[in-house]
């Protein structure tokens, strides 16, 4: 009587295989989800310094002594506060740079990679201190790891900062207040202030 030889997987094989996988899904996930927001920390840290540099090294020589700001024209821009990374793509009504003097806009702008906003009601982007309505859709503006908008701020005492809302989208980091958990922020012209640093990204 032949003895035909069973193949396939028993029911214990399986079950170990199982468990394996489970075990091996518990070890590295914790570590990819985690990995991802500290990558996107740590990019938009680096964007946000090579900003800074493009402003103080660049901008704010030829300007001598300016920021990036929009003309107040009663539309778009009705504040004092209209500083938008915009104005270091276009001029803004800052003249053409002059050879001679060494002063005023050099043609092509200060920054290369910006992205064109199509900001919608649907937007993941959100201002809740509602004083940044002067970024708009149509504007060239620098994103933000999480592709929203960098904002700059002169805050109430008169220091500039950049600031990113962060993984969550929402800019809590008031012209008032320091920064709120997730918002990433630095300061232009001053060391940050105590109390204002930065969740390490070692955190989110």
């Amino acid at each position: 009587m032949n003895k035909q030889k069973q193949s396939g997987v028993t029911l214990i094989e399986l079950s170990v295989v199982l468990l394996i996988l489970v075990a091996l899904a518990g070890l590295v996930s914790p570590y990819v989800g985690g990995t991802g927001q500290k990558a996107m920390c740590e990019a938009t840290d680096v964007s946000m310094q090579n900003i800074k540099k493009v402003i103080m090294e660049n901008y704010y020589v030829d300007t001598l002594g300016k920021y990036p700001k929009k003309p107040n024209d009663g539309t778009i821009c009705t504040t004092d506060t209209c500083y938008n990374l915009t104005c270091l793509f276009e001029s803004c009504g800052i003249p053409d740079f002059d050879p001679v003097t060494n002063v005023g806009f050099r043609k092509g702008g200060y920054l290369q990679n910006g992205i064109v906003l199509n900001l919608d009601p649907d937007s993941s982007f959100q201002d809740t201190t509602k004083v940044n309505d002067n970024v708009v859709s149509g504007q060239t503006q620098v994103l933000d790891a999480w592709g929203r908008p960098i904002i700059l701020q002169q805050k109430n005492d008169g220091n500039f900062r950049l600031v990113s809302a962060g993984f969550d989208g929402v800019i809590n980091t008031s012209l008032s207040n320091a920064a709120q958990p997730d918002d990433r922020v630095l300061y232009l012209n001053i060391p940050t202030p105590s109390g204002e640093q930065n969740t390490p990204c070692e955190q989110y």
